[in-house]
């Protein structure tokens, strides 16, 4: 009985552990006793818990300073896009330049563990995918939207509009084809 309560108590330790597992460091090592197996193993788990933290942590630092540098361009652009005349042009270059302070401004919130999690909302996902339509319009691509005139379903306007686009991007569909992949 004691033999087995020995063997056991270390091995619910690890289901614990792994239950409790974070990437804060928060959690609390494992404890390293039991048969030479069981601390050999627990020392392994928590070497590599250490380093699993530390790269997570050194992979934020590099996100989150890569994310404020650009700021400094972007500032940039929306300063030489304020100066041009065609009014059109303009306001879908400050238009895309919102879109990507949004974005930044959304990643470093989550790097800073703040992230306000955009509300889910009854949006009209036929107009958005017009909106990505027109804006690939703009940039002289034939892209089309067929579909619906309205279209409503609960998501995240944000979430909707960038994972769209992407997938407009990386498989080079038009945008209902790409709706159609999304949902």
């Amino acid at each position: 009985m004691w033999a087995a309560r020995a063997l056991t108590r270390p091995l619910s330790s690890f289901a614990a552990a792994a239950e409790n597992f974070s990437l804060d460091g928060a959690a609390e090592p494992l404890p390293e006793r039991g048969p030479e197996e069981i601390r050999a193993v627990a020392r392994a788990l928590n070497r590599m818990h250490e380093l699993i933290v530390r790269l997570m942590s050194d992979r934020t630092r590099m996100l989150a300073a890569i994310s404020h540098d650009l700021r400094t361009p972007i500032t940039r652009l929306r300063l030489r896009a304020e100066f041009i005349e065609d009014e059109s042009n303009r306001k879908r270059m400050l238009m895309d330049l919102d879109q990507m302070r949004a974005m930044l401004e959304s990643v470093l919130s989550l790097l800073r563990d703040d992230r306000k999690v955009e509300a889910v909302t009854l949006v009209d996902i036929a107009s958005t995918l017009q909106l990505v339509a027109d804006q690939f319009g703009d940039m002289g691509h034939l892209v089309h939207y067929v579909g619906p005139a309205s279209a409503t379903a609960a998501a995240r306007p944000d979430d909707l509009h960038r994972g769209v686009t992407n997938l407009v991007v990386r498989m080079r569909l038009p945008v209902s084809q790409a709706a159609r992949l999304a949902a």
